[in-house]
């Protein structure tokens, strides 16, 4: 089955040319979602590619006060101070907001739509912004189909997803740090030459995107497809998320401090090779994981890695696969790449703390969140395929093994949420498999 035949848009080749062309008269009319750390960073990319742009945004407390910055002295955004080779990225951000209950006809006519919001916030977004035209929706962080889902939300408008946010960006006071780039990621429209198109903006900016053919394609290609729903489903990380277990924990640290283990590692392993049996079923192209994860994103030592194990992963079996896979996590602790500081620690780059939910507001993480999400569609997608997919059941009872420890309230919350899940999930299965069958037999 080819993946093209799955109905993905084919963006307008017209208005990514004008994009990229910078006094095109596109110029003022690029509009980006949100007022995160990926939108105030796609702000700075364009800003370095030569484009104009203005900022969408929902009205909140927290985007009021991002607005009255980022229309005066503007947010600060610097590259990590151990990461001098980022230091071109230093700038300041200053740029107009527009909130979706504005009426405001200048940008009413954005010819293209940077979405920098969680993919799972999409269809609410693309609702709000009914009144806007645009013509062409650049996805920076789809998650799984998304191409697909937003495509069917935005009938008439070109999608182009990327594979993932081409960064790691966080606030850090009153200034957006880049922390990482990515050395390689993946964009995805209908066809190579469009995608070759759109790519340009990110190549001016110094990035190094790799066109490839769909939207789903790019889409199985995101890192967070792969690493979080390992991670964030082991019984560690999901007893601090819900506060079952006071002391914090770490996502990439190993265990007791996060879940890395080299039992989980080979978890790791069998469940990369399941999702990309399900991409297969799709019409795409399996890949060397370990290949993917150092050298397209983050590369650690040779004393953790040796080139030739990478390239000989997928002829491995899943023992050895997960003890590779340990040995990069373990190399990836400390960032070996950043400077030391005076008292010679490196960059302590596994310190990602498990957020702990937040039950007064009665709501999951948002990576929580997606991790779920994908948990729960690979699930629906294996079983509707056939596909016997033990790694990706393990991950489905470790969440229900957890939920059985919850207090009423906290199980309540999480069985609500995966329930919703399950429900939207089931209905874009059959929509998915029904257009692929649709094609094939087109």
């Amino acid at each position: 089955m080819d993946a093209g035949r799955l109905g993905l848009s084919v963006p307008n080749s017209r208005v990514l040319q004008a994009m990229i062309a910078g006094n095109s008269g596109v110029r003022g009319k690029a509009a980006i979602v949100g007022l995160g750390p990926v939108a105030l960073a796609t702000a700075r990319l364009l800003e370095k590619s030569g484009l104009e742009y203005s900022f969408l945004a929902r009205r909140s407390q927290c985007s009021e006060q991002r607005k009255q910055l980022l229309e005066s002295t503007g947010i600060n955004f610097r590259a990590l101070s151990s990461k001098p080779e980022l230091g071109n990225w230093n700038g300041n951000i200053r740029g107009q907001v527009r909130f979706f209950d504005d009426s405001t006809e200048d940008l009413e006519h954005a010819e293209c739509l940077f979405l920098a919001v969680p993919h799972t916030a999409y269809q609410e977004v693309l609702y709000s912004l009914k009144k806007f035209r645009f013509e062409t929706i650049v996805l920076l962080s789809p998650g799984l189909f998304s191409g697909e889902i937003v495509r069917s939300l935005a009938v008439g408008r070109s999608v182009v997803s990327l594979s993932n946010f081409w960064g790691a960006a966080k606030f850090q006071n009153d200034s957006v740090v880049l922390k990482a780039v990515k050395k390689k990621f993946y964009l995805g429209a209908s066809d190579l030459e469009t995608a070759q198109h759109v790519s340009v903006p990110f190549q001016k900016a110094g990035l190094n995107p790799s066109p490839v053919l769909s939207c789903l394609e790019a889409e199985f290609r995101n890192i967070t497809l792969y690493v979080h729903p390992v991670l964030s489903m082991a019984p560690l990380v999901l007893r601090a998320a819900f506060a079952l277990n006071p002391t914090p924990k770490y996502l990439y640290k190993l265990y007791p401090e996060g879940p890395i283990e080299r039992r989980r590692m080979k978890i790791y392993a069998l469940f990369a090779r399941e999702v990309m049996a399900i991409g297969q079923s799709f019409g795409l192209n399996p890949f060397n994981l370990l290949a993917f994860l150092h050298r397209d994103n983050y590369r650690v030592p040779s004393c953790f890695l040796e080139e030739d194990e990478v390239d000989r992963f997928p002829t491995l079996s899943t023992e050895q696969q997960g003890d590779l896979l340990y040995a990069r996590y373990t190399g990836l602790l400390v960032d070996a790449h950043s400077d030391p500081d005076q008292d010679g620690r490196y960059f302590d780059f596994s310190a990602v703390p498990v957020t702990t939910i937040d039950f007064e507001k009665a709501s999951l993480p948002r990576l929580l969140t997606e991790d779920i999400y994908h948990l729960c569609l690979l699930r629906a997608l294996s079983r509707r395929l056939h596909l016997t997919c033990p790694a990706i059941d393990r991950l489905y009872a470790d969440l229900h093994v957890v939920l059985s420890e919850l207090s009423t309230s906290a199980r309540e919350l999480l069985e609500g949420h995966m329930e919703s899940t399950n429900t939207k999930i089931e209905r874009r299965v059959e929509t998915l498999l029904a257009k692929a069958k649709e094609r094939t037999r087109a």
